[in-house]
């Protein structure tokens, strides 16, 4: 079974709710900023215009 409830909210409360999203969100954005940034700053190079990093490139290097 699957039940639905309305929220039928005062203007104070839609005002609240509002903050607390528009807050959550701002969190959520901080946080997946960081961790885009901490996961790039562990990145050993940027791909080359072949699309091939260097790590992959250093393996091929080994056996030439």
């Amino acid at each position: 079974m699957n039940y639905i409830y309305r929220i039928y909210s005062s203007a104070t409360q839609q005002t609240d709710l509002l903050e607390w999203l528009e807050t959550c969100r701002g969190v959520h954005s901080y946080a997946l900023r960081k961790l885009k940034d901490w996961i790039a700053s562990r990145k050993c190079c940027e791909p080359d215009i072949h699309g091939i990093d260097c790590i992959s490139s250093f393996r091929a290097s080994e056996y030439t």
